[in-house]
């Protein structure tokens, strides 16, 4: 996916459908994919819900090469990352990621109402 007219929005609402954060924000270029480029000119205006609700190009069409693919980090905007591992959380499974910078950082599970990495669980 190319970062031409792609906004913060547009990754808010792909980390919510993978289930990592609820938000997102569009980060600084770390390298080139490879592979088919499948979407290009995605651009989110508010009250848009999912990717086929933005402005985009057709799947597979494209000006772009893999030089602009698009980086993105999530967060959850609820509990601003919740660092605090007594956070207690819903929903079962959901997903978090903390104690990291713009590309990396330790992915938490939400379990039994509570944020734990995997190691932590009985």
């Amino acid at each position: 996916m190319c970062d031409d007219s792609f906004n913060d929005l547009a990754a808010s609402i792909i980390c919510g459908a993978v289930d990592i954060g609820t938000g997102g924000q569009v980060t600084a270029d770390r390298g080139g994919g490879h592979g088919p480029i499948w979407l290009d000119d995605v651009d989110c205006a508010v009250g848009a819900a999912a990717l086929d609700d933005c402005d985009q190009s057709e799947y597979g069409e494209h000006n772009c090469d893999h030089g602009e693919d698009v980086w993105i980090m999530c967060v959850d905007d609820e509990d601003g990352g919740g660092e605090d591992d007594s956070t207690p959380c819903t929903p079962e499974g959901g997903l978090r990621l903390v104690e990291g910078t713009a590309d990396q950082g330790r992915l938490e599970i939400c379990h039994d109402g509570i944020w734990g990495k995997c190691t932590s669980f009985d």
